[in-house]
């Protein structure tokens, strides 16, 4: 007999307290952004049908003040306005494994970057035929995400001043102090 939702989600774990802001979205929001467009969240299955992962997906803009790259100055257009450029990104609002899973301990370390190397990247690199994607954005919650995702996937940093501004004019309620990085994608 099927498992209804609930109980699949209920089996869901986070390793660390700081994580338990992931398990509370999985629960209380996800359907609904899903259902309002917001974002889409994909649950990932083992071959034994447990909720090993989960991760969700969301268009955001990176917003910066144009600057001259001579100066360093804001650029400002004939009104003295700052004028401010923007690149496409999606977002990786949420990203985690079932810490829950203990059937197969040795390859728990493996089911992140399955996440990301068999579904994440490909449903990017689909989107990508259609609109333009210039970044993957994500916020790291802790000093061991940020190495985590720097060391194994490639995400970075904008400088300090850009970082500022990107989080007081778009970061999202759900990231509750994340370190946003980004991974800018290439040409294609």
């Amino acid at each position: 007999m099927p498992q209804t939702f609930e109980k699949i989600i209920n089996t869901f774990e986070v390793a660390h307290k700081d994580g338990d802001g992931v398990v509370d979205y999985l629960k209380k929001r996800a359907i609904e952004d899903t259902i309002r467009g917001e974002s889409t969240t994909y649950l990932v299955f083992d071959k034994y049908r447990q909720l090993c992962g989960f991760f969700t997906l969301k268009t955001c803009l990176l917003v910066f003040y144009n600057r001259d790259e001579q100066s360093h100055e804001i650029s400002k257009d004939s009104d003295g306005i700052e004028i401010k450029i923007s690149e496409s990104a999606i977002e990786l609002v949420n990203f985690a494994r079932n810490a829950g899973i203990t059937d197969y301990d040795d390859i728990a370390q493996y089911i992140a970057p399955t996440m990301m190397a068999d579904f994440i990247v490909p449903i990017i690199e689909e989107i990508r035929k259609y609109v333009g994607v210039q970044n993957i954005v994500i916020y790291a919650i802790d000093e061991k995400l940020v190495n985590y995702y720097q060391n194994t996937y490639g995400f970075g940093f904008l400088d300090k001043e850009a970082t500022d501004y990107v989080c007081e004019n778009i970061k999202s309620y759900y990231d509750h102090g994340g370190q946003l990085m980004i991974l800018r994608l290439p040409n294609e």
